[in-house]
């Protein structure tokens, strides 16, 4: 029986340049307003073999789930997938991705109107595009402008 190697490990630096590939389109999409890197990279507690969590905030003109849609088919194009899986938490749309070099990315599409933060950790906004700083509260319901 022949056994397969386990797929690398991505260093912090090649996790965080992903991170970065991911970031610009995703700036770039006029139907997002604000991302949000969630989880152990934007609570500043990553390690090397942390994940990939972003939530982003989808202007209430749009479909989440359609540009969560457009987003699995642009993963496949420009980066290296090996499987994908799509959830939905009340109106959060989730496709997360395992690549083949390595790191899982969990994608988050959120109607503006309903997004909140879950869990305790800090939060890093990777951009806001309508110019209202994001509050982001553990566990609030919808936006919390300021």
């Amino acid at each position: 029986m022949r056994l397969c190697a386990p797929p690398p490990i991505l260093t912090s630096a090649e996790r965080d340049a992903t991170l970065v590939r991911l970031l610009e389109p995703l700036k770039a999409d006029q139907r997002t307003e604000a991302a949000v890197i969630n989880g152990s990279l934007g609570g500043k507690t990553a390690d090397r073999l942390s994940d990939i969590d972003v939530a982003t905030v989808v202007l209430e003109s749009e479909s989440a789930d359609a540009v969560a849609d457009d987003w699995i088919e642009r993963m496949y194009r420009e980066f290296p997938v090996a499987h994908h899986y799509r959830t939905q938490f009340g109106t959060t749309i989730v496709p997360g991705f395992l690549l083949t070099n390595g790191p899982e990315v969990d994608l988050a599409f959120t109607p503006a109107a309903e997004f909140a933060v879950w869990g305790p950790t800090r939060r890093a906004a990777s951009h806001d595009r309508t110019g209202r700083r994001w509050r982001l509260r553990p566990g609030g319901r919808g936006p919390n402008r300021r």
